[in-house]
Parts: C-alpha cells; sequence; structure tokens
C-alpha cells in the first residue's frame, strides 16, 4: 500500500493511473493473474479482473477488487477524472484506441512519469522480494545438479532442456524463467542460441543459460561445461571469464556506475573483448530483464536492494562460446553473491 502511495502523491485530483501488465498487478496486489486492471486516484484504487479470477482475486488481492465486464466498468470510478495516464511500454495500440473511444471526453496520456517511478519502486527490492528470487534461484539450482547426472552422448539441446525445465517444476517452479537456452559445442558462439535437435558428443561443451520463478519472482544463472578433454585456448578462455566476473562481482556495490562495471570487464579482456557482444548483466524481479542495464550506455548507478546478473562471455564465431552468469543482491555494507552453483 506504501508504494501506492507513493503514486497518488504524483497524480492531481482530476488525473488516474491505469495499470495492466500482469507484473505490475502481482507488484501492487500480490495476485497472479494475466488479465486485470488496477485503477490509481489520488483518494482511491481499485482491482479490476473478470469472473475467471474474481473470487481468488477478492481473497488475496491487497486492494479492493471489483469484477470487470469491460472497459465501460470503470466509467463510474473516472467521472471526476479528465486524465488517464497509461502504461506506454504495455499497452497496445489496439487498447489505447479502445480507451479513446470508451472514454472520448478524456485525455488518455501517454507521456508521464509514473511508468518511470513504478520502474523505479520495483528496482528495488525488499526482503520479502529478495527471499522469493533466491527461492527461485535454489529451485534452479537444485533442478540443474539433477539434470546432470542425465547427461549422456547422443542427449540432444532440446532433450536436455526439456528435462531441466522439468526438474524446475517438480521442485517447484511456476514456469522457466525464459526459453531455456542447452547449446553444444559450436552452438554455444550464439549468445542466445535455440536449443535444436544437435546432439551431444564427446568432449563437447554444453552451455546452460536458464531460470525458475517462485512466486511471480525470477532467477537467472548460466554455466558453461567443460564435457571431457579440452583444448588449451577453450581452458584459457573460460578461466579468463571467470576472472573477469569475479573481478566484476568485487566491484558491486552501492554507488558504482554499472557503465564502470562494463568497462571493466572491457578491460580485463583486452584484446579478447572484440568476442564480448553483449551488455554485462540485467536486474531481475517480476521480469526477467528489469532495470538496470548494465551497459556502456547506462548512466545508472547501483542502489540499495538492486538484484543483478553478471555474465561476461566470450563467442567466437563456429568454435564455441562461453558464459558464466551468477545474480548479485547489492546491500548497503556489501554485496551478496545469491548463486552457490559451481563453475
Amino acid at each position: 500500500m506504501q508504494n501506492i502511495q507513493k503514486i497518488k502523491n504524483k497524480l492531481k485530483s482530476h488525473q488516474a493511473m491505469l495499470i495492466k501488465s500482469p507484473e505490475n498487478i502481482k507488484y501492487f496486489t500480490d495476485f497472479n493473474t494475466d488479465f486485470g486492471y488496477i485503477l490509481i486516484k489520488k483518494d482511491d484504487d481499485i482491482f479490476f479482473t473478470d469472473a475467471r479470477y474474481f473470487e481468488s482475486a477478492s481473497k488475496i488481492s491487497k486492494i479492493n477488487t471489483q469484477l470487470f465486464k469491460g472497459l465501460e466498468s470503470l466509467k463510474d470510478f473516472l467521472e471526476d477524472t479528465d486524465e488517464i495516464f497509461i502504461e506506454t511500454d504495455k499497452m497496445t495500440v489496439e487498447e489505447f484506441q479502445n480507451l479513446q473511444k470508451i472514454f472520448p471526453d478524456k485525455k488518455i496520456s501517454k507521456q508521464n512519469n509514473i511508468s518511470v517511478l513504478i520502474k523505479n519502486l520495483r528496482r528495488v527490492k525488499n526482503n520479502e522480494e529478495k527471499n522469493n528470487i533466491f527461492t527461485a534461484q535454489k529451485i534452479a539450482e537444485r533442478a540443474l545438479e539433477k539434470t546432470l547426472n542425465e547427461i549422456k552422448v547422443g542427449i540432444t539441446e532440446k532433450e536436455l532442456a526439456a528435462k531441466l525445465e522439468y526438474n524446475m517444476s517438480m521442485l517447484g517452479s511456476e514456469k522457466p524463467s525464459f526459453e531455456t537456452i542447452v547449446l553444444f559445442n559450436q552452438n554455444t558462439s550464439v549468445p542466445h542460441g535455440v536449443p535444436s535437435d544437435n546432439r551431444l558428443l564427446e568432449n563437447d561443451i554444453i552451455l546452460i543459460d536458464f531460470g525458475a520463478v517462485y512466486n511471480g519472482y525470477h532467477s537467472d544463472m548460466t554455466r558453461t561445461i567443460l564435457w571431457g578433454d579440452k583444448t588449451d585456448k577453450v581452458k584459457k578462455m573460460y578461466e579468463l571469464v571467470l576472472k573477469v566476473q569475479q573481478k566484476c562481482i568485487e566491484k558491486a556495490k552501492v554507488g558504482v556506475k554499472v557503465s564502470d562495471l562494463y568497462d571493466l570487464a572491457v578491460a580485463e579482456f583486452k584484446d579478447k573483448a572484440i568476442y564480448f557482444t553483449h551488455s554485462l548483466g540485467h536486474g531481475v524481479g517480476l521480469e526477467i530483464h528489469e532495470s538496470p542495464n548494465l551497459s556502456n550506455k547506462s548512466n545508472q548507478v547501483l542502489e540499495v536492494g538492486d538484484i543483478i546478473t553478471i555474465e561476461p562471455g566470450l563467442y567466437f564465431e563456429n568454435e564455441f562460446g562461453i558464459r558464466i552468469e551468477d545474480m548479485i543482491y547489492i546491500g548497503k555494507n556489501e554485496s551478496e553473491n545469491l548463486t552457490n552453483f559451481p563453475k
């Protein structure tokens, strides 16, 4: 309720905010759903959802719940309102046009600072959110440990990904954080490759990037497994990626510019930095990618409560790729690595 009040403080008496994204609905109501609207006014807040979810929502939602019977359901609550702010990054053009038709006498505002405020509120994780993410990570780690015992020569990337997702589900994950990435050998040179029917051979490299979801909150980790004997180049590049990751984790503290973290990775990679082709990491929460974005273009600074990934990688086209990814909690006095799986 405290976070909703921060939004109300930004609104004038004739303004309202309409929220529809499932992640923000979960954040403000504690109710998981793929459909609903939150209407926030200066002096009121209401959660609308349809008959499929109404009974459950009425018991769980932190705010008053009303039955949704179309956008017309909002009319009575908007009589004294002449401007409605929307989530510019979540609403489709069709939905925007429908709002304009249903509320022709009201201004539907696409430009506002409230969406930014919500992103900033969600960026900083409280203890409950941190524990949810840590629980998701523990599920993921236990699932990976179990899945590694099922690896054998001849298994396909698709089969191994399916086994990992099944094990996560059986251990309590609501769903995968994203489409699980499992790649072998040359396919690992594609940072976000798609699992295929490619089969595991002796002395392959295995790259696994995946996450679990617990109470709506995501985890994210990557491990590169050197399966069998490896060339000196592969071993050296693995040790280099691991060293760069450790250096960046050590530097990830309150007040550090995220672009400085990225620059540190590039500096540590030296002449191999040309094979580092993506940002250093990102925030994690109700969505798998949240603020901040750890790129050289960002001017953001690490804050207490940030949970970020640090995932340097090197990718040699048509040869192999290596990425190692952990989740880091930025605490007031020190940072904490939420990932405990061996590297």
